[in-house]
């Protein structure tokens, strides 16, 4: 289904991908029927923005339908692609709150990867409002890494969210962020590593110890 167009654009008419920001939404529809009728892929990045961000659900619709046609790519895969270049909030929240675990699962290891401060913010946000175990689970390790070798301006909100994790109903979960937190050198997760030890493999036990000796100062 493609938007309705409007009527012929006039020579004194500013070009459809400023208009995509226009306050009216009659204007937003009617760039996007242009855009429609007169691809350029110049305005893809701009009907991306439109599509995740457009208060007005018509024009997010009509905005998705128009580029998912122009490249013949998911909305999920072009935003992903953008995330890799600019992780910016709306970008990156809109990717983690995905109805599909797999988008969500990718755009955790793209923050990861990423490793910057905004990356690592965006993955503390986002940690207990998560449901999948699984994803959480991820995102413990992606910020235990971010937490380790520091998160400059985002590792209070880091270590906020590994505190957090500890109460976490996700057994794998909570010893990744009591883990992560001692080797920190914060106390929270203690009790949860001690718990841990007495169901814990041989290889496991070594890395408990280690991060309750780093924690606690003791030759355990």
């Amino acid at each position: 289904m493609r938007p309705t167009p409007r009527c012929a654009q006039r020579s004194d008419r500013p070009p459809a991908v400023s208009r995509l920001a226009h306050p009216d939404p009659a204007e937003r529809l009617a760039a996007l029927a242009e855009l429609d009728q007169r691809p350029d892929p110049r305005a893809h990045p701009a009907l991306l923005r439109a599509a995740l961000g457009d208060p007005v659900e018509s024009v997010r619709r009509d905005a998705a339908l128009v580029l998912e046609q122009q490249t013949r790519r998911s909305l999920e895969e072009l935003a992903l692609e953008e995330l890799r270049k600019a992780p910016g909030p709306e970008l990156a929240g809109w990717l983690l709150r995905s109805p599909r675990e797999a988008v969500r699962v990718s755009a955790v290891d793209v923050l990861e990867t990423l490793g910057t401060p905004a990356a690592a913010a965006h993955l503390a946000v986002r940690l207990e409002a998560e449901p999948s175990p699984g994803v959480r689970l991820l995102i413990t390790r992606a910020l235990a890494e971010a937490a380790g070798r520091g998160a400059g301006e985002a590792q209070g909100a880091v270590m906020e969210a590994l505190r957090a994790g500890v109460q976490d109903p996700e057994p794998a979960v909570r010893r990744a962020a009591a883990r992560a937190l001692a080797l920190n050198g914060d106390r929270t997760g203690v009790p949860c590593l001690v718990q841990a030890l007495d169901s814990a493999s041989p290889e496991e036990r070594r890395e408990l110890v280690a991060a309750l000796r780093t924690a606690t100062g003791e030759d355990l």
